[in-house]
């Protein structure tokens, strides 16, 4: 008489060690990716898609929206559809405009269906190292609380864990968008 198995599920099966029952290990955490705007770092949650975007995204290609807040860019047309650009370092405290052009501005796409959006970056995401988390989340800005899954260090680095669709629909709330 055969015996049956339950089906794993597809987060278990990428993420199981074929050794480990052997060898009494645990499943192996999936990869998390970091990424920087101005001198805040974030940490993309699990199970949020990334992509860094380079086609649409120009300013010459991106259609820009009359009377939009300095924060919306645009809409980039990825794939045949229209998704949202937002620039974060114009809604977080930092130094004066003038440092807030970067040196290796890209543009990360987070999410899937009707929750995607684009962000300027600075820099591509890079993977997060070894992660605790933080004791003290005053490092938060207000803009961002509203957003913050979690706060986590990075070796001394504080990353942000940022749910990108909390993060737009406070924004659209304080301007008066429904």
């Amino acid at each position: 008489m055969s015996q049956i198995v339950p089906w794993t599920s597809p987060r278990e099966a990428l993420t199981r060690d074929p050794g480990a029952a052997s060898r009494g290990a645990a499943l192996r955490a999936p990869r998390r990716y970091t990424f920087r705007v101005g001198s805040f770092g974030f940490l993309i949650p699990e199970g949020v898609l990334a992509e860094a975007i380079d086609q649409g995204v120009g300013s010459d290609e991106m259609a820009h929206i009359p009377g939009a807040p300095p924060w919306v860019l645009g809409l980039a047309n990825v794939r045949g559809r229209a998704i949202p650009v937002f620039d974060l370092r114009a809604l977080l405290p930092e130094a004066p405009e003038a440092s807030r052009e970067s040196a290796d501005p890209r543009f990360l796409m987070l999410g899937s269906g009707d929750r995607q959006a684009i962000f300027l970056v600075d820099g591509l995401p890079e993977p997060a190292g070894e992660l605790s988390p933080a004791p003290d989340a005053s490092g938060i800005p207000n803009i961002l609380r509203s957003s913050a899954i979690g706060s986590w260090l990075e070796g001394s680095a504080m990353r942000i864990e940022f749910d990108h669709s909390a993060f737009l629909r406070s924004l659209l709330s304080s301007s008066g968008v429904s």
